[in-house]
């Protein structure tokens, strides 16, 4: 089990599992600094890991699961500081957004946008899985309607 009181929070950031944080989570009476400092680092970091996945729907609804068991599940709930308890739902909203994003992607739809195929042509050329966006603009003027800035947004929550 997950000790909420090791001395180094970052060495579990990889060897835990949200399910062993609500396990932990589930033993306190009451939350205390060193607790709230463990589970704060790792909802953030796993957070923040979900969010940046191409497709981990998954990981995601087991952090919607953890975050609101701590929020209002546990016995420990009541003592959570207000302080947490808005940083932990804005967690949430944000996995929320993000599952959202996943749930309405549609990657055919994408690849049929204007200049999506001559970009993946362009980057399947240079060998190369990445290339600065400004190449791309140098390499084909008609991306220059596109807007540069606006490539990645296209391309990167699809996992293009």
């Amino acid at each position: 089990m997950l000790n909420l009181y090791a001395s180094d929070p970052v060495l579990f950031v990889d060897r835990s599992m949200p399910s062993e944080l609500l396990e932990a989570i589930r033993t306190l009476e009451k939350w205390d600094e060193q607790a709230l400092d463990m589970a704060n680092l790792l909802i953030s970091v796993w957070s923040a890991d979900a969010i940046a996945r191409p497709n981990d729907r998954e990981g995601i609804s087991e952090l919607q699961r953890l975050i609101h068991s701590a929020l209002d599940g546990v016995n420990s709930s009541a003592s959570l500081p207000e302080e947490y308890r808005f940083r932990w739902l804005e967690a949430s909203d944000m996995l929320e957004s993000r599952r959202l994003n996943l749930a309405h992607a549609d990657p055919e739809v994408l690849l049929r946008r204007r200049h999506v195929p001559e970009i993946l042509q362009l980057l399947l050329e240079t060998g190369n899985h990445e290339l600065p966006q400004l190449d791309l603009v140098k390499k084909n003027l008609e991306l220059v309607r596109v807007g540069s800035l606006s490539l990645s947004g296209i391309l990167n929550p699809a996992g293009l």
